[in-house]
């Protein structure tokens, strides 16, 4: 058997492909062609939102490394400040702490000139006394104790002006 080509099948076969197209033309194309127009316009519009985003998290990113640049930096100068501030404490204890020592020196060197002069007064009476006391035997009456003191404090007086103590 061979293919044997009936003229009326191959008619209707186009007859009804051609009124096929034509209703799918007039009916179905239109809906399908729109749906797709509107799939694309979606996709389309879903990518510019996309590529928009990824913009701004760009720019967000560069933002938040720009703070986080200028929070280092404030952390920077603010470590900056405390040392010198700690620097600046230090020193203001050191200047007191020296003040009070020379000021306490000061105090204790007038502490020591007191004493010292008390001393000398102290020796220079004793030293008198017993002068006088030696005197006094020694002249046996000639002179008074009184009169020997004098002459005993007007010699240490004349030592003192030549030493140049007041005293």
């Amino acid at each position: 058997m061979l293919i044997q080509t009936e003229p009326g099948l191959i008619i209707w076969t186009v007859v009804t492909f051609l009124l096929l197209v034509f209703i799918l033309g007039k009916f179905a194309w239109k809906p399908i062609l729109a749906v797709l127009k509107e799939r694309e316009s979606t996709i389309r519009q879903a990518l510019d939102e996309a590529q928009r985003a990824r913009k701004d998290s760009e720019s967000l990113l560069e933002q938040n490394r720009a703070i986080l640049a200028d929070a280092r930096n404030q952390a920077s100068e603010i470590l900056e400040k405390a040392r010198q501030d700690a620097e600046q404490r230090r020193a203001d204890l050191a200047a007191a702490a020296r003040k009070e020592a020379e000021e306490l020196l000061s105090r204790c060197r007038d502490e020591i000139q007191r004493e010292k002069r008390q001393a000398i007064r102290e020796l220079r009476g004793e030293a008198a006394d017993l002068a006088i006391a030696a005197a006094s035997q020694v002249v046996a009456g000639g002179l008074d104790a009184e009169h020997h003191r004098r002459l005993v404090d007007e010699y240490f007086a004349s030592l003192s002006d030549q030493a140049g103590d007041p005293g």
